[in-house]
């Protein structure tokens, strides 16, 4: 086969690839009745009781009646009433049973009935009760001949007495948690004294950046050598780390104590448990090993307390590692450019949620930090013209077996590095039997490192991977919303207001309230509140647009233009899709507010980070645009690192 048709042949394949989940994703939304994804029909919208949105998990069925009154003044040749519920609806009228329940597996299927024979002239009363095992009881009815269509008009009773009004699912606040913080307008304003200085400093300095550094070559060393700026950077991670450790509540991350059980599990027993053995014992097991191997070091020495609080470091030292593997990322994607080194650098050291996540126990700062490195030695070998040295193929899939045993979702990157290593191989003309003898030797590499434990869930539980909310582990619960819409992928811009908590408005404020700031604090309740500093946070929430946008323009300018782009910055896009493929999925399977977490991208980092200078890059188009751009940028990073530095 020609180099040409292979390439086009590994397009394809890559297409296919990130295309796949997408499609699954909707043939479940459409089949499956499991996924409760709600389409509006008939002029009608779906409609559920009116209540607060409240935060904490619910559990057992959902009962809900809803009625609305009507008026017929005469007889009607045909009265059909439709109705599709949220999961199971008995319909009343007058008292008297027309519909009766269906069974859950048919809810995504309207049924009708023609009433027209149980009506008369006068008043009349349509009531339909709904009732939802395992999450909310919602309601979509509507009839064209009666003039029926489910709205604000209806009411709702959960106990068929105290009757009240209803709301449009899409119907989603405000959130009393958030209100108990300022909006980011109010908290920037409040810091405006501190930027304003900063920012004019930072900007003259760097328009006049010659005649400065020229002036003042110490700091010249730093801003203009990305190897000292790296040392830098990881100096102020060093600092933030001493300073933050025992300062945060042992309570505080996502599900900590449930991941400390983990790790007193295998410390006490010297084994792995089974996913149905607790909370968050599902999770693959690397991570605990390691931190059991370091509880049962330090308990030695120090107290229960003090132990659990030493054992951040390990997600500590993931967090800084990324700040080292930013800059190695963009120094293999632009070498020969110094500036977008240390811009680089400095956006993937302090991406907020890598700053929040990597303060609290959890599996995801390794998962992320290894997950990165597979991507920083995939760059590494694209960079290189050939040969090359098998060792680099071993760490490729050292790297990445490492990281497949500490979370499952790396397997999303697997497919990702293995079509870059062929391409770079077929680029360079490599022996068809060598480029199969490396692609299988990664593969055997993750195989041996990871393997044995899927295969003994497999074994043990019938399945190798067993998620959060897999039904064999029994864990009856669910979050609100409960259910997706289309309104939950158009809608953004709550986050730029109210960024806490905003994931329950929708997938990209979701996504940019957590990717920018910790949009979850760490809890569900104000007085549990981790003490980060949240004039700067919000705030921040304003200032991160500007590296939103390279990122965005970085994604753009590489998707467009294919042809022309450095094979990093394709490689890096490839990952990203990827990964927002998998999680646009998991957000319409799981429709809990928390599905829809940026942190599951942490180990994409050095994407975000290359991505975000070619975007820059592009927009500083001449000297006076690049210097306010790089001036907001040293402000944006300055308020990530305060915003996370407990004082």
């Amino acid at each position: 086969m020609r180099k040409p048709a292979l390439h086009a042949a590994i397009t394809i394949v890559s297409l296919l690839i990130l295309a796949f989940p997408l499609v699954f994703a909707v043939v479940k939304i459409v089949r499956d009745p499991e996924v409760p994804f709600l389409l509006s029909e008939g002029g009608a919208e779906w409609i559920q009781i009116k209540r607060p949105f409240n935060l904490r998990s619910w559990r057992g069925d959902e009962g809900i009646r809803y009625r609305l009154r009507i008026v017929t003044e005469k007889a009607l040749p045909e009265a059909v009433l439709t109705v599709r519920a949220l999961r199971t609806a008995q319909v009343y009228l007058d008292e008297r049973l027309v519909l009766p329940f269906n069974y859950i597996e048919d809810w995504k299927y309207p049924r009708s009935v023609d009433v027209k024979d149980y009506l008369t002239p006068g008043p009349h009363e349509l009531r339909i009760i709904v009732l939802n095992e395992n999450g909310p009881a919602a309601l979509l009815a509507y009839s064209k001949s009666l003039d029926i269509h489910t709205g604000k008009d209806w009411e709702a009773s959960i106990d068929g007495t105290t009757w009240g009004p209803v709301k449009q699912v899409d119907e989603r606040g405000p959130l009393e948690l958030t209100q108990n913080f300022p909006s980011t307008f109010a908290a920037f304003y409040s810091l405006l004294p501190f930027y304003a200085p900063l920012f004019l400093v930072c900007f003259f300095v760097i328009l006049s950046s010659g005649t400065f550094l020229r002036q003042y070559p110490g700091p010249g060393k730093i801003v203009n050598n990305p190897l000292v700026f790296r040392w830098v950077l990881l100096g102020a991670w060093l600092l933030l780390a001493v300073n933050n450790i025992a300062k945060i509540p042992l309570v505080i991350g996502f599900d900590a104590p449930d991941h400390y059980d983990y790790i007193s599990y295998v410390a006490e027993k010297g084994a792995v448990p089974l996913a149905t053995e607790g909370w968050q014992m599902f999770q693959s097991p690397l991570y605990y090993l390691i931190s059991a191997l370091l509880q049962f070091c330090l308990k030695v020495f120090f107290s229960a307390e003090k132990v659990q609080i030493l054992l951040r470091t390990i997600p500590l030292i993931c967090g800084m590692l990324q700040a080292e593997l930013a800059y190695r990322a963009v120094k293999h994607v632009f070498p020969e450019r110094n500036d977008l080194q240390v811009m680089g650098t400095l956006i993937g050291g302090l991406i907020p949620m890598n700053l929040y996540l990597s303060q609290v126990v959890g599996n995801e700062p390794l998962a992320g930090v290894l997950s990165a490195a597979a991507i920083v030695l995939t760059l590494g070998i694209m960079r290189s013209a050939g040969p090359f040295p098998e060792r680099r193929f071993i760490y490729v899939g050292t790297a990445l077996g490492l990281a497949f045993l500490t979370k499952f979702t790396a397997i999303l990157l697997i497919p990702a590095v293995m079509l870059a290593l062929l391409s770079v191989m077929v680029r360079n003309e490599e022996p068809f039997r060598l480029i199969a003898g490396r692609l299988l030797t990664v593969l055997g590499i993750i195989a041996v490192i990871s393997g044995w434990y899927y295969l003994r869930n497999w074994l043990e539980l019938g399945k190798p991977f067993i998620g959060g909310w897999d039904v064999s582990r029994q864990i009856i619960w669910w979050q609100e919303p409960g259910y997706r819409t289309l309104h939950d992928f158009v809608s953004f811009g709550r986050s730029l207001v109210h960024p806490v908590y905003a994931a329950v408005y929708g997938f990209w404020d979701s996504i940019y309230s957590t990717f920018w700031l910790d949009g979850f604090i760490g809890s569900v309740a104000y007085e549990f509140r981790p003490r980060w500093n949240y004039d700067f946070m919000l705030s921040g929430t304003l200032l991160s647009l500007l590296p939103a946008a390279g990122i965005i323009i970085g994604f753009v300018n590489t998707v467009s233009r294919p042809k022309s782009s450095r094979p990093g910055l394709i490689f890096s896009v490839y990952c990203i899709a990827v990964y927002f493929a998998a999680l646009v999925y998991l957000y319409v399977t799981v429709p809990i507010y928390s599905t829809a977490k940026a942190t599951y991208t942490v180990g994409l980092v050095p994407c975000y980070a290359v991505l975000c200078v070619t975007g820059l890059d592009f927009l500083a188009r001449n000297r006076y645009c690049g210097a306010a751009i790089k001036a907001l940028l040293v402000c944006w990073a300055i308020n990530a690192y305060f915003s996370y530095f407990v004082l």
